[in-house]
């Protein structure tokens, strides 16, 4: 059942990220597993919803494949013969065709340190086997929508850099023919999408918006025109002090590129860029300021669900383990920097989760998997940190520890709440968990070193029948 990709009548482009020029959609798949089981399984069911599969039986046979035909997505194998996945991984992620490939991690290694390191190599999902096909295709589904969100930005960019190219060029086109026809040049302004602005230096005054910055702002012209301090106060606060620097600084850098947000008069936010350059430099009595404001606020949409997608788990919307590393960096730092600074880490793992699987469907497990995260926000504050770390496993971040007792109220409250009964649909389940608990001290160095360490305590804390929580020593 395993056969190679089919090369490509011509080389893709290098500096592309390995999708299709035909548009957004990424449906080529390559698995590569020394398993012809696996290959079967996984190959029949993606192939079903649509897939374009190609199978490969080791690492060499893939890249040879890769080299013919990009694929849009890699499911790899950990152990096999010869080169092993994560060797394979390396490869990919140093070649400027293939580093973009989103690789999903498929191994019968569960340890915290094996997905730590699968995650260190540039693979983008862990899944543990055996696998769960519904959940491999959730995961594949996943990180194909985040690969097409991420080609519609580049694509929005795009245009937005031809579209100021444009309007920059037909500014310069108007500003030649001023002399010869003002009325054209009005009529033009007036034409254009994007706001055109000039102001004097020192002291700061807009002499002259188009009917575009109406549109934008939201505002008559006349208002800016008539208030010097209004340029500034559509400004989002939080924007305001960089945009004040920028003008300030721009006689001495000659021109400003600017992304900033601004207030609408019911409200709303908009995002612009706003692009401007110093005329008649030679001359301090007459030097102004004239430049283009392009309204960015789908681009920049598009951009923070990216962002926001990549760092949160599909399923619960909780952070994933990408953003918990990450906050855990943060407070090992803090830590290392304020020796009295204290937290805790808690590797929480379900009790009876595969029996909800194997008795209702995944559909139940899923419900039960959302009514879990719900439960561990309920048992935190806002300062601490719970994340879906995998399958039916969650990390915890207790932050600000001033007593040793918070911790073991928050173990009390988890362990609680994950007693207690759920419902999900008609049934009525019962789960559990089994949590390991690494008191953050000064000679952790590392945030993988103490998600190993909790997670060894949680394995502990599974074989112990008289204690639902272990404390790693």
């Amino acid at each position: 059942m395993t056969h190679q990709a089919v090369a490509n009548t011509q080389p893709p482009d290098p500096n592309s990220d390995g999708s299709s020029e035909q548009g957004l959609a990424c449906n080529r798949i390559l698995i590569i597993d020394d398993s012809p089981n696996n290959l079967r399984v996984l190959s029949a069911a993606l192939s079903e919803r649509g897939y374009d599969v190609r199978c490969a039986k080791s690492g060499a046979v893939a890249l040879r494949a890769i080299e013919k035909e990009l694929p849009d997505l890699i499911l790899l194998d950990v152990r096999m013969p010869g080169m092993d996945g994560y060797e394979v991984c390396q490869k990919l992620k140093a070649d400027i065709r293939t580093r973009e490939i989103p690789i999903i991690f498929i191994s019968a290694l569960d340890a915290a340190f094996d997905k730590v390191k699968a995650f260190q190599t540039g693979g983008a999902d862990y899944i543990t086997k055996p696998f769960q096909v519904e959940e491999v295709i959730a995961r594949v589904r996943h990180q194909l929508e985040l690969k097409s969100t991420k080609i519609r930005l580049n694509q929005l960019n795009y245009e937005l850099e031809q579209r100021v190219e444009k309007r920059t060029q037909q500014l310069q086109t108007v500003n030649q023919q001023l002399q010869a026809s003002e009325a054209r040049l009005e009529n033009i302004l007036n034409a254009l999408d994007d706001a055109i602005w000039s102001a004097t230096v020192e002291p700061f005054q807009i002499r002259y918006l188009n009917p575009a910055a109406e549109v934008i702002f939201q505002r008559p012209r006349q208002e800016f025109l008539s208030d010097d301090r209004l340029w500034l106060e559509v400004a989002h606060p939080e924007d305001r002090a960089e945009l004040i620097t920028a003008i300030q600084s721009v006689s001495s850098r000659k021109s400003l590129d600017l992304e900033y947000r601004i207030l609408q008069p019911d409200g709303s936010v908009r995002w612009i860029r706003n692009r401007a350059n110093l005329t008649n430099p030679g001359n301090a009595t007459s030097v102004q300021i004239e430049g283009i404001i392009s309204d960015i606020s789908e681009r920049k949409e598009v951009e923070q669900k990216l962002i926001y997608n990549a760092l949160h788990d599909a399923l619960t919307d909780l952070p994933n383990r990408t953003l918990f590393m990450e906050r855990l960096e943060h407070a090992l730092k803090r830590k290392q920097r304020r020796p009295k600074y204290a937290l805790a880490v808690l590797f929480v793992d379900l009790d009876r989760f595969k029996m909800v699987n194997d008795s209702f469907g995944h559909a139940a497990g899923d419900l039960l998997l959302i009514e879990v995260a719900n439960r561990l926000r309920s048992c935190l504050r806002q300062a601490d940190t719970v994340a879906r770390w995998g399958g039916d496993e969650f990390t915890v971040i207790i932050d600000e520890i001033t007593d040793i007792k918070h911790v073991q109220d928050c173990i009390d409250r988890i362990l609680s709440e994950l007693n207690m009964p759920i419902k999900i649909n008609e049934n009525i389940v019962s789960t559990g968990a089994s949590i390991g608990v690494v008191i953050v001290d000064n000679t952790y160095t590392s945030a993988s070193d103490i998600l190993r360490d909790a997670d060894i305590a949680m394995y502990r804390a599974k074989t112990n029948p008289e204690s639902s929580y272990e404390l790693h020593a």
